[in-house]
């Protein structure tokens, strides 16, 4: 997510730790009562108390519960987009390095963002959609492009110019969008109210 903080646009990360994961999406671990997750890397400079604790699943269940530790009511400002979420997960004496589901590093060049709840007209928080062409019901979205690539379409205004993995600019779109290389004809196509 970005978020806008003293006129400034932030890469930060809304971490939602209570719920459910997939045994499938857990690694093979030895508990037979819980694991403690704990923050590792980035993650821990922004965040150093433990995040959660995650209960196996009984008998046929298919998912490990989680439980939180710290609820955390506020995105982290300074997490960067380049980064994992990445956790340790302690089970008894052993500890497996993971990366938090939906935690992958992102590597696009082009980043689609939605207003965050409750924002009106001009957001404070603009939450990650989609990496490349995207399609939404929304009526306006937001993307992040670097220099060097053009950006065409009816209602498009630039809102701020910062890097993310390099410099480029953040776009607001009210239409159907393409984004292209200044010296390519390939197109990527951005829609705001689907078609």
């Amino acid at each position: 997510m970005l978020v806008l903080q003293e006129g400034t646009w932030r890469q930060a990360l809304h971490l939602s730790a209570d719920g459910e994961i997939s045994r499938h999406r857990f690694p093979p671990l030895s508990a037979a009562a819980r694991v403690e997750i704990v923050p590792c890397g980035r993650l821990a400079d922004l965040m150093p108390a433990d995040l959660a604790v995650a209960y196996p699943p009984d008998g046929e269940q298919a998912t490990w519960r989680i439980w939180p530790r710290l609820k955390l009511l506020h995105p982290l400002p300074g997490f960067e987009f380049s980064r994992a979420v990445a956790v340790n997960l302690l089970d008894g004496g052993a500890s497996t390095a993971w990366t938090w589901p939906g935690g992958e590093a992102l590597n696009s060049d082009l980043c689609v963002f939605e207003a965050g709840e409750g924002n009106g007209e001009a957001p404070d928080t603009l939450v990650l959609r989609a990496q490349g062409s995207y399609s939404s019901v929304a009526k306006r979205l937001y993307v992040w492009a670097p220099d060097g690539r053009r950006v065409e379409g009816a209602g498009v205004a630039v809102v701020a110019a910062f890097p993310l993995r390099r410099p480029g600019k953040l776009y607001r779109l009210d239409a159907v969008t393409y984004v292209m290389p200044d010296d390519d004809d390939t197109r990527l196509r951005i829609v705001a109210v689907a078609e």
